[in-house]
């Protein structure tokens, strides 16, 4: 399906492609450069890399444990593989595993720009280097993929989605020419998305919403979704065994939220905030944390949920009339939530409501529909509409690169990460007042931490991790009464704590009671023994 586009006016020559698109992902590069002088943080990263001594050997047994090893909750062996050659090139310097990040998002960039040279060709009366230009730009430097880039963490993220997009590629370059060497290429990638982040499960899906709005799939024709699903379900088979194995991970951890603590009827009301939450940080990235807490159960249909009830019917509805000429905007809806379903607090993985990272692969759909968009505008005859459109744009970019940047300080260490989370819910998340309390520890401001662990208890009294954290700080300070006292109240808040026997045993051993030292060392042991 050409529309009488010619190839050449596709892709305005491939010089001019290849320019466009190296410097559309070069500006990416440059605008992610400051992450390079940031660290590690103590959420996750110690986990994947500075604490794990499974990446520090790079061989066969290092295969097979990546292979086979849930870790934080997850089997992403391909990311796990990523860490493992980091280590093997930088050691422990941030700097290495953060130009890997920065380099697989310009990657990305530049294949948001292929993708929508290619669907230009479909749409048609589109500049598509233009479209191609603006649509790769605001994937690439929206604060929203800050935390995907600027995480070491997030390697999943941005090693999922190159894989995820090649995947793309492939198969829309399959459903053209029907090349099997083109499907087997995609379906190749897609594995490899997946074991990178099961989060890619919904490419199948994706494939089909795309064919849907190319028009190579008719959705009142019984025949054609059949045809369509059947070609597809080499892609469907591996999408189920991937989110099987991800619920079996996830449940052996203790990550999944029962349904009896957090009922199917609040998930709902939380799961129609959250679409509409990721649509409105699209259009207006401000306010940006690294967690946003559940709401209350007081918020659950308070004024929020009703708003944004309202927005989701509304664009919903708008876009099942505007398929009557167009099915343009109603794909990438679609799309939207689609991709985000994995994340959206059905399966509710941890008491966060939303994350940033979340975005990362269902924004691709609106910033597609943005470069199409500006790309159909650009194709106007007047000069005055050519000129405001660019003028819009270039003041759209030197914002999106502003609030990036400043996004990007925020991920420069654990300090100014938790300072900014306590910011944005002051009281709220007792978990950033204990991972700042840690970092403030870790450098030696035994009184700075005491005071985040304070705050993190005051916040949840029943927090077992920031009572041992601030049992050690005390221990450092020399007040043995009050660190005997944090231990033994972790105990009994976690029995099976071995952490907590075990530096209870230290304190006792530093104030001469070698009776209870022991004691103590032992039940550490047993307590080690059962996990």
């Amino acid at each position: 399906m050409s529309n009488g586009v010619t190839e050449e006016k596709w892709s305005g020559g491939r010089k001019a492609t290849i320019i466009s698109g190296g410097i559309v992902g070069l500006a990416v590069f440059i605008a992610f450069l400051p992450s390079l002088h940031s660290g590690f943080v103590n959420w996750d990263d110690q986990q994947y890399v500075y604490e794990n001594p499974v990446i520090r050997n790079l061989d066969l047994n290092f295969l097979k444990t990546v292979f086979t090893t849930v870790l934080v909750y997850n089997w992403h062996p391909l990311t796990m593989l990523s860490y493992g050659i980091d280590y093997a090139l930088w050691g422990l310097d941030p700097w290495g595993y953060h130009l890997e990040n920065i380099i697989l998002h310009a990657l990305n960039t530049a294949l948001v720009f292929l993708l929508v040279l290619r669907l230009s060709r479909e749409a048609g009366k589109t500049n598509a280097i233009f479209a191609g230009c603006v649509a790769g730009f605001i994937f690439g430097v929206h604060p929203l993929h800050v935390e995907s880039v600027s995480w070491v963490s997030e390697r999943k993220d941005v090693l999922s989605a190159f894989f995820f997009l090649l995947a793309i590629l492939s198969y829309l370059k399959y459903s053209s020419l029907r090349k099997s060497f083109s499907y087997a290429a995609s379906l190749v990638f897609f594995t490899l998305a997946l074991l990178s982040k099961p989060m890619a499960v919904t490419l199948p899906a994706a494939l089909l919403i795309m064919e849907y709005g190319l028009g190579r799939l008719d959705p009142r024709s019984w025949e054609s979704v059949k045809s369509r699903v059947i070609e597809k379900a080499p892609f469907f088979i591996l999408s189920v065994l991937s989110s099987a194995i991800t619920v079996w991970a996830q449940n052996r951890q203790g990550a999944l939220t029962p349904i009896e603590a957090y009922p199917l009827i609040d998930r709902l009301t939380v799961v129609v905030r959250a679409y509409v939450f990721y649509l409105y940080k699209f259009i207006a990235p401000v306010g940006l944390a690294p967690f946003y807490p559940l709401p209350g159960k007081s918020e659950f249909f308070g004024a929020g949920f009703f708003v944004s009830l309202a927005v989701f019917a509304a664009v919903t509805v708008f876009c099942v009339f505007s398929a009557r000429r167009s099915r343009v905007i109603p794909a990438a809806w679609l799309y939207y939530v689609v991709t985000l379903l994995p994340v959206i607090g059905i399966i509710q993985v941890g008491n966060q409501f939303a994350a940033d990272r979340y975005a990362y692969l269902p924004q691709l759909s609106l910033a597609v529909l943005a470069g199409l968009g500006a790309g159909r505008l650009f194709e106007s005859p007047a000069k005055s509409t050519k000129t405001a459109l660019v003028a819009a744009l270039l003041l759209i970019a030197a914002l999106l690169i502003v609030l990036t940047v400043r996004q990007e300080a925020v991920w420069a260490d654990s300090i100014t990460l938790w300072t900014r989370e306590i910011e944005a819910f002051p009281g709220k998340v007792p978990l950033a007042y204990n991972q700042r309390g840690y970092a403030y520890e870790k450098k030696g401001d035994f009184s700075a931490a005491l005071k985040d662990f304070n705050s993190a208890i005051a916040a949840n009294p029943a927090y077992t991790a920031s009572y041992i954290n601030r049992g050690i700080a005390h221990a450092e300070l020399g007040m043995f009464d009050k660190s005997i006292e944090d231990f033994k109240k972790a105990i009994t808040l976690d029995p099976g704590k071995a952490s907590a026997y075990y530096n209870l045993s230290r304190v006792y051993s530093k104030t001469g009671d070698t009776m209870e030292a022991d004691f103590y060392r032992q039940k550490g042991d047993e307590a080690g023994e059962k996990k």
